[in-house]
Protein backbone atom coordinates (compact mmCIF):
# COMPACT_ATOMS: atom_id res chain seq x y z
CA UNK A 1 0.00 0.00 0.00
CA UNK A 2 1.73 3.42 -1.44
CA UNK A 3 0.31 6.65 0.49
CA UNK A 4 -2.22 9.38 -0.89
CA UNK A 5 -1.29 12.26 -1.95
CA UNK A 6 1.99 13.92 -3.54
CA UNK A 7 5.51 12.17 -3.89
CA UNK A 8 8.05 14.48 -5.53
CA UNK A 9 10.14 13.36 -8.36
CA UNK A 10 13.08 14.57 -6.02
CA UNK A 11 15.95 16.06 -8.79
CA UNK A 12 19.51 14.44 -8.99
CA UNK A 13 21.81 17.36 -7.20
CA UNK A 14 24.78 17.23 -9.29
CA UNK A 15 27.87 19.42 -8.54
CA UNK A 16 29.86 21.17 -11.17
CA UNK A 17 32.25 18.29 -11.72
CA UNK A 18 29.03 16.70 -12.83
CA UNK A 19 29.17 14.27 -10.12
CA UNK A 20 26.14 13.00 -8.26
CA UNK A 21 25.74 14.87 -4.61
CA UNK A 22 24.20 12.94 -1.79
CA UNK A 23 25.15 15.32 0.87
CA UNK A 24 23.72 19.11 1.81
CA UNK A 25 20.42 18.67 1.21
CA UNK A 26 19.37 21.94 3.54
CA UNK A 27 17.28 19.94 6.21
CA UNK A 28 13.67 21.34 5.52
CA UNK A 29 14.28 22.11 2.74
CA UNK A 30 11.33 20.05 1.35
CA UNK A 31 8.05 20.16 2.85
CA UNK A 32 5.37 18.43 0.68
CA UNK A 33 3.49 15.03 1.95
CA UNK A 34 0.91 13.98 4.13
CA UNK A 35 1.39 10.45 4.65
CA UNK A 36 -0.12 8.03 6.74
CA UNK A 37 3.58 5.87 6.83
CA UNK A 38 7.23 6.66 6.09
CA UNK A 39 6.92 6.31 2.36
CA UNK A 40 10.03 6.15 -0.53
CA UNK A 41 11.36 5.13 -4.16
CA UNK A 42 14.23 5.70 -6.01
CA UNK A 43 14.46 6.99 -9.65
CA UNK A 44 16.81 7.04 -12.11
CA UNK A 45 19.84 8.03 -13.05
CA UNK A 46 21.98 7.41 -10.24
CA UNK A 47 20.05 5.58 -7.98
CA UNK A 48 19.38 8.24 -5.84
CA UNK A 49 16.77 7.37 -2.28
CA UNK A 50 13.95 9.95 -2.22
CA UNK A 51 12.37 9.38 1.02
CA UNK A 52 8.76 10.94 2.66
CA UNK A 53 9.42 11.18 6.44
CA UNK A 54 6.46 11.79 8.80
CA UNK A 55 7.55 14.64 9.54
CA UNK A 56 7.15 15.68 6.17
CA UNK A 57 10.89 16.49 5.05
CA UNK A 58 12.24 14.75 1.92
CA UNK A 59 15.96 13.94 2.12
CA UNK A 60 18.66 12.11 -0.20
CA UNK A 61 19.38 9.49 1.96
CA UNK A 62 22.48 6.58 2.18
CA UNK A 63 23.17 3.97 4.45
CA UNK A 64 26.81 5.72 4.10
CA UNK A 65 27.06 8.71 2.03
CA UNK A 66 30.73 8.67 1.62
CA UNK A 67 30.67 5.29 0.02
CA UNK A 68 30.23 5.29 -3.87
CA UNK A 69 27.14 3.46 -5.05
CA UNK A 70 27.58 0.09 -5.99
CA UNK A 71 26.89 -1.09 -9.46
CA UNK A 72 25.08 -4.07 -10.08
CA UNK A 73 27.21 -6.57 -11.81
CA UNK A 74 28.10 -4.39 -14.19
CA UNK A 75 29.60 -6.04 -17.42
CA UNK A 76 31.99 -3.36 -18.98
CA UNK A 77 31.19 -5.17 -22.31
CA UNK A 78 27.81 -5.09 -22.34
CA UNK A 79 25.49 -1.99 -22.77
CA UNK A 80 23.37 -1.60 -19.07
CA UNK A 81 20.89 -0.07 -20.91
CA UNK A 82 20.33 -3.11 -23.64
CA UNK A 83 21.08 -5.42 -20.88
CA UNK A 84 17.63 -7.25 -20.37
CA UNK A 85 18.71 -8.79 -16.92
CA UNK A 86 19.85 -5.08 -15.75
CA UNK A 87 16.47 -4.17 -14.40
CA UNK A 88 16.08 -7.26 -11.65
CA UNK A 89 19.82 -7.25 -11.01
CA UNK A 90 18.98 -3.16 -9.92
CA UNK A 91 16.00 -4.11 -8.30
CA UNK A 92 17.70 -6.89 -6.02
CA UNK A 93 20.59 -3.95 -5.07
CA UNK A 94 17.42 -1.35 -4.17
CA UNK A 95 16.51 -3.77 -1.79
CA UNK A 96 19.35 -4.36 -0.31
CA UNK A 97 19.67 -0.83 0.24
CA UNK A 98 16.45 -0.25 1.84
CA UNK A 99 14.58 1.59 -0.30
CA UNK A 100 10.71 0.66 0.22
CA UNK A 101 9.63 0.33 -3.27
CA UNK A 102 10.86 0.62 -6.90
CA UNK A 103 9.19 2.17 -9.71
CA UNK A 104 9.80 0.70 -12.75
CA UNK A 105 9.92 1.98 -16.24
CA UNK A 106 9.18 0.09 -19.44
CA UNK A 107 11.90 -0.83 -21.72
CA UNK A 108 12.85 1.21 -24.32
CA UNK A 109 15.10 1.16 -28.04
CA UNK A 110 14.00 -3.16 -27.46
CA UNK A 111 10.58 -2.25 -27.86
CA UNK A 112 8.58 -5.62 -26.21
CA UNK A 113 5.01 -7.11 -26.79
CA UNK A 114 2.68 -6.51 -24.29
CA UNK A 115 3.19 -10.25 -23.89
CA UNK A 116 7.04 -9.65 -23.53
CA UNK A 117 5.86 -6.31 -21.07
CA UNK A 118 4.21 -8.45 -18.81
CA UNK A 119 7.10 -10.65 -18.24
CA UNK A 120 9.49 -8.47 -17.94
CA UNK A 121 7.69 -6.94 -15.26
CA UNK A 122 7.15 -9.64 -14.26
CA UNK A 123 10.28 -11.12 -14.04
CA UNK A 124 11.73 -8.00 -12.08
CA UNK A 125 8.76 -8.33 -9.09
CA UNK A 126 9.32 -11.76 -8.39
CA UNK A 127 13.17 -11.00 -7.71
CA UNK A 128 12.69 -9.14 -5.12
CA UNK A 129 9.67 -8.88 -2.23
CA UNK A 130 9.73 -4.65 -2.92
CA UNK A 131 6.29 -2.94 -4.22
CA UNK A 132 6.65 -2.25 -7.24
CA UNK A 133 5.27 0.57 -9.36
CA UNK A 134 5.15 0.54 -12.95
CA UNK A 135 5.93 3.65 -14.66
CA UNK A 136 4.17 3.91 -17.83
CA UNK A 137 5.48 7.31 -20.10
CA UNK A 138 5.18 6.39 -24.16
CA UNK A 139 6.70 10.06 -24.62
CA UNK A 140 10.24 8.87 -23.04
CA UNK A 141 10.66 5.36 -24.19
CA UNK A 142 8.32 5.06 -27.07
CA UNK A 143 6.48 2.12 -25.68
CA UNK A 144 3.18 2.31 -24.01
CA UNK A 145 1.82 -0.41 -21.18
CA UNK A 146 -1.74 -0.93 -22.09
CA UNK A 147 -4.79 -1.36 -20.13
CA UNK A 148 -5.64 -4.53 -20.01
CA UNK A 149 -1.80 -5.52 -19.74
CA UNK A 150 -1.14 -3.35 -16.35
CA UNK A 151 -4.65 -4.82 -14.30
CA UNK A 152 -3.46 -8.11 -15.44
CA UNK A 153 -0.04 -7.50 -13.91
CA UNK A 154 -1.69 -6.11 -10.66
CA UNK A 155 -3.64 -9.02 -10.59
CA UNK A 156 -1.20 -11.46 -11.26
CA UNK A 157 1.66 -10.35 -9.51
CA UNK A 158 1.50 -9.73 -5.52
CA UNK A 159 3.87 -6.74 -5.19
CA UNK A 160 3.18 -4.76 -8.35
CA UNK A 161 0.47 -2.64 -6.73
CA UNK A 162 -0.18 0.33 -9.75
CA UNK A 163 1.59 2.44 -11.98
CA UNK A 164 2.63 6.20 -12.68
CA UNK A 165 1.02 7.35 -15.58
CA UNK A 166 2.53 9.61 -17.17
CA UNK A 167 1.00 9.27 -20.77
CA UNK A 168 -1.41 12.44 -20.66
CA UNK A 169 -4.13 10.03 -22.59
CA UNK A 170 -7.39 10.91 -20.62
CA UNK A 171 -9.86 8.51 -22.28
CA UNK A 172 -6.85 5.42 -21.88
CA UNK A 173 -6.83 6.20 -17.77
CA UNK A 174 -10.39 6.25 -17.46
CA UNK A 175 -10.66 2.77 -19.21
CA UNK A 176 -7.77 1.90 -17.27
CA UNK A 177 -9.51 2.51 -14.06
CA UNK A 178 -12.64 1.03 -15.56
CA UNK A 179 -11.75 -2.47 -15.78
CA UNK A 180 -9.00 -2.90 -12.58
CA UNK A 181 -11.85 -3.34 -10.10
CA UNK A 182 -9.77 -1.95 -7.49
CA UNK A 183 -6.61 -3.89 -8.12
CA UNK A 184 -4.45 -1.03 -9.31
CA UNK A 185 -2.93 1.87 -7.47
CA UNK A 186 -3.23 4.96 -9.95
CA UNK A 187 -0.66 7.66 -9.59
CA UNK A 188 -0.94 10.66 -12.06
CA UNK A 189 2.56 11.50 -13.57
CA UNK A 190 1.21 14.49 -14.99
CA UNK A 191 1.61 18.04 -12.73
CA UNK A 192 -1.45 19.50 -15.25
CA UNK A 193 -4.15 17.17 -14.90
CA UNK A 194 -3.86 16.04 -11.23
CA UNK A 195 -7.23 16.87 -10.71
CA UNK A 196 -8.75 14.69 -13.81
CA UNK A 197 -6.73 12.16 -12.92
CA UNK A 198 -8.05 12.07 -8.57
CA UNK A 199 -11.65 12.22 -10.26
CA UNK A 200 -10.77 8.73 -12.12
CA UNK A 201 -9.48 7.46 -8.85
CA UNK A 202 -5.88 8.51 -8.69
CA UNK A 203 -4.26 8.54 -5.00
CA UNK A 204 -2.09 11.07 -5.90
CA UNK A 205 0.69 12.64 -8.15
CA UNK A 206 4.28 11.72 -8.60
CA UNK A 207 5.72 15.54 -9.03
CA UNK A 208 8.27 17.43 -10.46
CA UNK A 209 5.72 20.63 -9.74
CA UNK A 210 6.17 19.71 -5.78
CA UNK A 211 9.75 20.70 -6.09
CA UNK A 212 9.55 23.98 -6.82
CA UNK A 213 5.73 24.39 -5.53
CA UNK A 214 5.88 21.55 -2.80
CA UNK A 215 2.75 22.92 -0.64
CA UNK A 216 0.51 23.93 -3.35
CA UNK A 217 1.44 20.55 -5.31
CA UNK A 218 -0.18 18.81 -1.80
CA UNK A 219 -2.80 21.25 -1.06
CA UNK A 220 -4.43 20.34 -4.65
CA UNK A 221 -3.90 16.65 -3.52
CA UNK A 222 -5.54 17.42 0.25
CA UNK A 223 -8.11 19.83 -0.85
CA UNK A 224 -9.77 17.12 -3.41
CA UNK A 225 -9.78 14.24 -0.55
CA UNK A 226 -11.37 16.62 1.72
CA UNK A 227 -14.29 17.12 -0.57
CA UNK A 228 -13.55 20.89 -1.71
CA UNK A 229 -13.30 20.05 -5.51
CA UNK A 230 -14.07 23.61 -6.35
CA UNK A 231 -10.61 24.92 -4.33
CA UNK A 232 -8.57 21.58 -6.02
CA UNK A 233 -9.73 22.53 -9.52
CA UNK A 234 -8.55 26.58 -9.24
CA UNK A 235 -5.22 25.61 -7.74
CA UNK A 236 -4.72 23.05 -10.41
CA UNK A 237 -5.68 26.16 -13.38
CA UNK A 238 -3.49 28.30 -11.19
CA UNK A 239 -0.55 26.29 -11.73
CA UNK A 240 -0.86 25.31 -15.24
CA UNK A 241 1.39 28.45 -16.62
CA UNK A 242 4.18 27.70 -13.98
CA UNK A 243 3.88 23.29 -15.04
CA UNK A 244 4.09 24.61 -18.96
CA UNK A 245 7.39 27.09 -18.02
CA UNK A 246 8.33 23.78 -16.11
CA UNK A 247 8.39 21.39 -19.43
CA UNK A 248 8.76 24.12 -22.12
CA UNK A 249 12.63 22.40 -22.49
CA UNK A 250 13.23 18.61 -22.04
CA UNK A 251 12.71 17.79 -18.22
CA UNK A 252 14.43 18.08 -15.99
CA UNK A 253 16.60 21.20 -17.37
CA UNK A 254 13.69 23.70 -16.12
CA UNK A 255 13.11 22.26 -12.57
CA UNK A 256 16.82 21.98 -12.10
CA UNK A 257 16.86 25.77 -13.10
CA UNK A 258 13.86 26.57 -10.83
CA UNK A 259 15.39 24.71 -8.22
CA UNK A 260 18.89 26.85 -9.06
CA UNK A 261 16.70 30.00 -8.50
CA UNK A 262 15.73 29.21 -5.42
CA UNK A 263 19.36 28.41 -4.26
CA UNK A 264 18.58 24.51 -4.01
CA UNK A 265 21.08 23.46 -6.02
CA UNK A 266 23.81 24.36 -8.78
CA UNK A 267 21.62 23.40 -11.55
CA UNK A 268 24.04 21.54 -13.06
CA UNK A 269 23.38 19.60 -15.93
CA UNK A 270 25.24 16.47 -17.21
CA UNK A 271 25.61 15.80 -21.48
CA UNK A 272 23.27 15.42 -23.35
CA UNK A 273 21.17 18.32 -21.20
CA UNK A 274 22.13 21.64 -22.18
CA UNK A 275 21.93 25.06 -20.45
CA UNK A 276 18.12 26.56 -20.49
CA UNK A 277 17.37 28.86 -23.17
CA UNK A 278 17.66 32.78 -22.00
CA UNK A 279 14.27 33.42 -22.78
CA UNK A 280 12.86 30.07 -21.56
CA UNK A 281 14.32 30.80 -18.50
CA UNK A 282 13.31 34.51 -18.07
CA UNK A 283 9.37 32.97 -18.55
CA UNK A 284 10.10 30.16 -15.88
CA UNK A 285 11.60 32.69 -13.59
CA UNK A 286 8.26 35.51 -14.22
CA UNK A 287 5.82 32.31 -13.83
CA UNK A 288 7.39 31.20 -10.54
CA UNK A 289 7.04 34.61 -9.33
CA UNK A 290 3.60 34.82 -10.38
CA UNK A 291 2.98 31.68 -8.65
CA UNK A 292 4.43 33.09 -5.18
CA UNK A 293 7.09 30.24 -5.34
CA UNK A 294 10.28 32.91 -5.91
Amino acid sequence: MLPDGTEAALVLRTGQDGKVQVTGLPAGSYRVVEVKAPAGYYRDPGMCTQTVDLGDIISVRFENPKQEIEKPGEDPDKDPDKDPDAPRRIGMLAEKYGVDGVLLVTPYYNKATQNGLYQHFKMVADSVKLPILLYNVPSRTGTTLQPETIVRLCRDVENIVGVKDATGNISQTAHLMSIADGCVDLYSGEDAIIVPMLSLGAKGVISVLSNVAPQETHQICSLYFEGKVKESCELQLKAVPLVEALFCEVNPIPVKKAMQLKGMCTGTLRMPLTEMEEADAARLEREMKKFGVL
